[in-house]
């Protein structure tokens, strides 16, 4: 008990010197300076820009865009990501990154005060000249960051008083990649909207087939299946993913991947053995890392997933994608021609349900979504033109 309220109390010390900080540097220090622009890293030989990415999978990709564009329009510019554990592979083949610094926890956070403490000494070392904040507000918060000449934020966060210059991205609800460019624009640079783009990686694509060799799976004959989320909202239910994978496997000769992290694992997918199907279903929850994810989304004839990370590699890599939707989180279903939406409705769920917040448990949108309706989209894009696919 003692803990927990001396934790409270830091944490507000910490929020309450963060505001005090941004008050005296925005009256006394003029941090909005008209100086610090596009012209301004133009005329540097060599920027050296910092960019945070410190986010969910789905977000960092959508968030991607502004990197390439970064490296477009400043070509001889150093880049430095801070990202996390999760989203590190997306970066490792990124052109003009120079360093991906890897951070679990937040910069608020007593229990990774030793990890911050090791990012704040990379930071100064660094003598970053620009520093472009897209996932990860709190990071403005930390002193080294904000002794940087240009810091663009997101101007809807609490943070954003403390930045030299900041862009809007709406809502959370309803942000996508063209938002996260302001950043640039913001500062000056003319840039268009583009889709997000993965770089392939030959030693993801090794480390994926060294995994998959072993058991069978053919890539140019699978469809993936990532029926889950991060949130139990997300889910489609287990029941319609049975149901879906015995019409796949009974009714054409495609490979089934299951696509998961380590909390799914304990859910079962197949209760019982199939005779001369089995064969063809390959469980890989919890065993592929991102980069190896990528790849074999990359690699495949089709993905359904929920509107959650994996869908959105899917439109990145421009695979076919299948996504399933609750109707009352419509915002991310028309991001590209890979992209099918397919959505769950359900009349109970009407005034009930939020888009961030399901009334029901599981989710009766994403229940009401049919193994046999989603069949029934698959084969329309692969059957009637590629007949080679079923029996």
């Amino acid at each position: 008990m003692i803990l927990q309220l001396l934790y409270r109390y830091l944490r507000k010390f910490l929020i309450a010197k963060s505001i005090i900080f941004s008050i005296i540097r925005t009256h006394f220090f003029c941090r909005d300076n008209p100086v610090l622009d596009a012209n301004y890293l133009r005329s540097l030989e060599t920027p050296r820009i910092l960019v945070t990415i410190h986010g969910l999978i789905g977000d960092s990709v959508m968030s991607l865009p502004l990197l390439e564009s970064i490296s477009s329009v400043l070509p001889d510019a150093k880049l430095f990501i801070i990202c996390n554990p999760t989203n590190q592979a997306f970066f490792e083949s990124s052109p003009n990154v120079m360093d991906n610094y890897v951070i679990s926890g937040s910069p608020l956070s007593l229990r990774e005060s030793r990890q911050v403490a090791v990012l704040r000494s990379w930071i100064r070392k660094c003598k970053f000249d620009a520093a472009f904040i897209a996932l990860g507000n709190d990071l403005a918060s930390l002193p080294e960051i904000q002794r940087i000449p240009l810091t663009v934020g997101v101007k809807e966060d609490s943070q954003s008083s403390m930045l030299t210059k900041s862009y809007s991205i709406g809502t959370p609800r309803t942000w996508r990649s063209a938002e996260r460019l302001g950043a640039l624009r913001s500062v000056g640079f003319s840039v268009s909207t583009t889709t997000p783009h993965i770089t392939p990686n030959s030693s993801h694509l090794d480390s994926l087939f060294t995994k998959i060799s072993a058991i069978g799976l053919d890539t140019n004959n699978v469809v993936v299946v990532h029926p889950f989320g991060s949130t139990v909202a997300q889910h489609w239910p287990v029941e319609n993913v049975k149901q879906f994978v015995l019409l796949c496997l009974g009714n054409t000769n495609l490979h089934i991947a299951i696509l998961g992290g380590p909390s799914h694992t304990s859910l079962t997918i197949m209760d019982r053995k199939v005779p001369n199907l089995d064969d063809r279903l390959f469980d890989l929850r919890g065993i592929l890392e991102l980069g190896e994810t990528v790849e074999l989304i990359r690699q495949s004839k089709i993905l359904v997933s929920t509107d959650s990370g994996p869908m959105h590699i899917g439109i990145a890599l421009d695979t076919l994608t299948i996504g399933l939707f609750r109707s009352v989180r419509p915002e991310h279903a028309w991001q590209g021609d890979a992209l099918i939406p397919h959505f769950g409705k359900s009349q109970r769920c009407e005034g009930r349900c939020t888009w961030d917040r399901c009334y029901w448990s599981p989710c009766e949108q994403m229940a009401s979504i049919s193994a046999t309706s989603v069949f029934d989209q698959l084969n329309s894009l692969l059957g009637s033109s590629r007949g080679e696919f079923e029996n």
